[in-house]
């Protein structure tokens, strides 16, 4: 007898340009709690993640400056645009028609059996309108509605509990079944707002682990030992420590960068693929960065991690390696850390949380959250 699957409808930021944007997408969808079902993506494109809206910006003091960055800038975010275009149409599932306006997702409401909001910061209010922001919270949904490691980023809801804004927000919020949330501090403030018993659960890309991340990545022999650079915030100290490192280690440094942030001592790669991202995390001996899934995914691969904190949005990353005690890998004063991290401990912790979200998944498909 053939087996009555449920329909799974998802929505995330998959169309954002963003390297963990999608593998946090891509996880999601090909957990093993979940890929049976053929979960779908919703395809929705608000105007902040289109390419007119962000390839014409370029950063600068004054109008010289950004002519004079425009053309390199313009040519960088080009090439990530089709890159991630590409990938999105060859690995994700994606509903037939792209919606680029939230009124269109209303037809949507009755078609699946389940809906879940995926994880990364879809539920930040700071960057975009309130309208194009609630479909993230499943406003158009009117059956069972749940979440996945959403995150709130920055945003305090009980501080701002009597703002209109946030009541639009905590009345969407009331209709889920059962919401999980990627920071402790965003489960706790969002618990003092109402009884959401909302908890923390893992970033997607921890649902795959390093074996099943290999599957999609190239074999072969590393050619020689280097250290990995990925910084997000053109962070000078960080560069320095990456050479200071190098020249102790004597290996070679790879930096994923774009046109403006090269370090002349290394080998410098532009617009690099998501899964050769994760190709030159895993090979390589060190990982030094400031990006919370450059942590996440180092930590996946078991890699000597050397975090630089963000000047924003510090709460992802000291929330992450709070959870698995690796407060001692944030870098400070540019001082080289000569510790080595413990992985077994790393690893049972991560088996416990892994498990805990295998539950939580399973549960939802299983119409059984309650067990």
């Amino acid at each position: 007898m053939k087996e009555n699957l449920k329909k799974i409808y998802l929505i995330t930021f998959h169309r954002a340009q963003s390297y963990g944007a999608f593998l946090q997408a891509f996880a999601l969808q090909n957990c093993n709690e979940l890929k049976k079902f053929n979960p779908i993506y919703i395809d929705y494109y608000p105007k902040r993640f289109r390419y007119r809206s962000y390839a014409l910006e370029v950063s600068g003091s004054n109008i010289f400056q950004k002519a004079l960055k425009f053309p390199a800038s313009f040519i960088c975010k080009t090439r990530m645009h089709f890159c991630i275009y590409y990938y999105i149409k060859k690995y994700l599932k994606i509903t037939n028609k792209t919606y680029y306006e939230p009124s269109e997702l209303y037809k949507l409401g009755n078609l699946a059996d389940i809906y879940i909001s995926g994880s990364d910061q879809i539920w930040d209010c700071r960057y975009d309108n309130i309208e194009h922001v609630l479909p993230y919270y499943l406003n158009f949904a009117k059956k069972e509605k749940y979440s996945y490691s959403s995150s709130c980023g920055e945003m305090q809801y009980y501080t701002n509990k009597d703002d209109e804004k946030y009541i639009r927000i905590m009345e969407e919020l009331k209709t889920y079944t059962r919401i999980t949330v990627r920071e402790k501090e965003s489960a706790d403030d969002l618990n003092l707002c109402y009884p959401f018993k909302a908890e923390m659960m893992l970033d997607p890309t921890f649902l795959l682990t390093n074996e099943e991340w290999n599957y999609y990545l190239k074999a072969g022999k590393k050619k020689y030992k280097y250290i990995l650079v990925y910084g997000l915030y053109r962070n000078p100290e960080l560069k320095e420590y990456a050479v200071k490192l190098a020249n102790e280690k004597r290996i070679k440094i790879i930096n994923i960068c774009d046109m403006f942030d090269v370090i002349p001592q290394a080998k410098n790669i532009f617009n690099v693929s998501p899964f050769r991202l994760l190709k030159l995390i895993r090979d390589a001996e060190d990982v030094i960065t400031d990006s919370f899934h450059g942590c996440a995914l180092s930590i996946n691969f078991k890699k000597e991690l050397h975090i630089f904190m963000p000047l924003t949005s510090k709460v992802r990353i000291l929330n992450l390696i709070k959870v698995f005690n690796l407060e001692n890998r944030v870098v400070k004063n540019n001082i080289l850390l000569d510790s080595k991290i413990n992985y077994s401990k790393v690893e049972e912790i991560l088996t416990k949380e892994r498990l805990r979200s295998s539950k939580y998944l399973k549960n939802i498909v299983g119409n059984n959250i309650n067990n």
